[in-house]
This record gives C-alpha cells, sequence and structure tokens, in this order.
C-alpha cells in the first residue's frame, strides 16, 4: 500500500489542478504585463510633463524675445522716420541756398551781472532773433536789485541797475543769406 500512495502522489495533475495552475499563470503574466504597462506609462507621464514644462519655459522666452524685437523695429521706424524727415529739410535748405557752413554758434554764459538800463537793452537786442541771428535760450532771468524800482519802470531812473543772467548758444550767419 505504501507503493501506491507514493505513485498516486506522484501521479501527474489532474485536469483541474493543470487548468487552475494555467488560470493562475495567465494571472501572473497579466499581473506582469499590466505592471510593465503602469511603469511604461508613469514614465511616459514624467517625460510628457517634463516636456510639457520645457516647452513652457521655451514659449516665455520666445514672448520676450517677440516683445524686444517688436521694440527694436518700432525704434527703428522712428529712426527711419526721423533720417526721412532730416534729409528732407537738408534738401529743403539746400535748395533755398542754406548750408550748415553758412552758420556758427557761440556759448552765450552770462551770470547775474549788474548792467545799466541801456546796457542791458543793448545786450537784449544784441541777441534778439533776426533772419541773421537767433539765440537758443536755455536760460534767461532780468530782475532789478532795488524794491522800489521795476523791470518796466520808465528810463528815469535809468540809474536803477538790472541783474542780468543769460545762458544759451547764439547762432549767426557766416555768408550773406540767399
Amino acid at each position: 500500500m505504501n507503493d501506491t500512495r507514493d505513485t498516486r502522489t506522484k501521479a501527474a495533475p489532474t485536469v483541474w489542478q493543470a487548468a487552475w495552475q494555467a488560470k493562475r499563470r495567465r494571472r501572473f503574466v497579466v499581473a506582469i504585463v499590466l505592471s510593465l504597462m503602469l511603469c511604461a506609462s508613469t514614465a511616459f507621464l514624467f517625460l510628457a510633463r517634463q516636456s510639457l514644462e520645457k516647452s513652457r519655459v521655451e514659449a516665455a522666452a520666445l514672448r520676450f524675445a517677440l516683445n524686444d524685437v517688436q521694440a527694436s523695429q518700432a525704434e527703428n521706424e522712428i529712426r527711419a522716420a526721423l533720417d526721412d524727415s532730416a534729409r528732407q529739410l537738408l534738401q529743403q535748405a539746400a535748395r533755398r541756398g542754406i548750408t550748415a557752413d553758412g552758420w556758427a554758434k557761440r556759448l552765450v554764459d552770462v551770470r547775474s551781472q549788474s548792467f545799466l538800463r541801456d546796457e542791458a537793452n543793448e545786450f537784449l537786442l544784441s541777441i534778439a532773433r533776426t533772419p541773421e541771428r537767433f539765440f537758443d535760450y536755455e536760460h534767461l532771468e532780468i530782475s532789478v536789485r532795488g524794491n522800489e524800482d521795476g523791470i518796466f519802470d520808465p528810463f528815469a531812473h535809468s540809474g536803477a541797475p538790472f541783474l542780468l543772467s543769460a545762458r544759451g548758444t547764439l547762432v549767426f550767419r557766416t555768408e550773406s543769406a540767399p
């Protein structure tokens, strides 16, 4: 009897047991395949997120670059318009016989100088605008020293001195006008 038991225990598995083991193997294979698919999809998702973030950073950099290019283009258009305007002005001046060589500049810098009324009038007339000259003012100030005297008082008080300050550029012709 001992022999029969040994042969029964060592005997081939039954159909039910074989089916159960095959089912178990299939479940195991399916579990492994699903685990591998989960790992692959996790890796794919991680790489996709990294790619998305990289794309967002690149898009932001491109937006900044576009803004810089648009600002530069606007500046270049303004410069081109100014160049055209300056060229047209030079052409008009040349047609009228006005050349840049025909003018000179001198800096005028008078700081709080005391003038009599007659002298102040002469100075102001010397820098007054005429076809032959003009004064580009940066600063002009006329005042009187005394409280009783005014700038526009008649010349009866011509002895009252003016305080005069003037700073600017006197531009004048060096050749005759056309």
